[in-house]
């Protein structure tokens, strides 16, 4: 089993909003340009600058997305950032392997397990890694979170919610995590879980079952956690069940249905 590996990198700017995805393989069309810097071996500069990619909707529509597509970019980036070569490859693949935990990915079509499959295959290849591997490892990571079922909905809302500025307070801590100026929640100077929910559009897709709300919010707390490796998985300042607390007190509604909800999500997130 792969496990993030730890290593030390300089502090970023926040990184701002917009991107998508492709796979040199089946089915997703490149719209997206990772590019890194390398200082003595370690990735030191990461951005991901483009258009958005084709999303879960057919054609490749955009419609509303659950989870800001911002957080994607920031995923690929906070996997690399601060690494070897080598090291980003692994966190780029462990976050790919991730995205099967997902719910959408049980309806995930064909094209997309296909390139999925292409996409680790290739990953596995690069032995040892170079600039470019890396690279398009980062894109590939971005397309395919892009198009798993559940990330949009044809839906269209009033527009955004102030979602990238949630993320950037989000990635803001990730770095601070990383670089270790953050290492407990007392250090991060208010409750960053406004950040994580406010990077979840409510407006975008209203299920009318307790189940399907559940695998949608499920789908958000486990992106997150794979966005901002930092702060969930390696320093561990918030977890999983913080997300939850603050979604059961100060989101759910309290009636049979929102108890339904939780139940459901406490069934695929004991």
């Amino acid at each position: 089993m792969r496990v993030r590996l730890e290593m030390s990198g300089d502090e970023e700017s926040v990184i701002d909003p917009e991107a998508e995805p492709e796979t040199g393989r089946a089915g997703l069309v490149q719209r997206l340009e990772a590019s890194i810097t390398i200082k003595e071996d370690v990735i030191t500069a990461a951005s991901i600058e483009g258009s958005r990619p084709a999303t879960n909707l057919a054609g490749g529509h955009q419609g509303e997305h659950t989870t800001a597509f911002v957080t994607f970019r920031h995923m690929a980036i906070n996997c690399v950032k601060g690494k070897t070569l080598e090291v980003a490859r692994d966190n780029l693949i462990l976050t790919l392997e991730q995205m099967k935990n997902f719910p959408g990915w049980a309806d995930a079509p064909k094209y997309l397990t296909d390139s999925m499959d292409n996409t680790l295959a290739a990953a596995e290849a690069m032995d040892p890694p170079d600039k470019q591997n890396i690279q398009d490892l980062m894109r590939w990571t971005v397309e395919i979170r892009n198009s798993i079922p559940l990330t949009a909905n044809s839906k269209q809302t009033s527009g955004g919610h102030n979602e990238a500025g949630q993320a950037g307070g989000l990635q803001l801590i990730e770095q601070r995590a990383r670089t270790g100026i953050v290492t407990s929640k007392a250090d991060v100077g208010g409750d960053l879980m406004f950040n994580v929910w406010g990077t979840y559009d409510f407006d975008a897709l209203t299920p009318g079952s307790a189940e399907n709300w559940a695998q949608l919010l499920v789908q958000h707390m486990l992106s997150i956690v794979a966005s901002y490796p930092h702060i969930f998985e390696i320093e561990k300042i918030y977890s999983i069940a913080d997300m939850k607390d603050h979604l059961y007190k100060k989101i759910l509604r309290s009636d049979a249905f929102g108890q339904q909800i939780r139940a459901e999500i406490d069934n695929l997130l004991p």
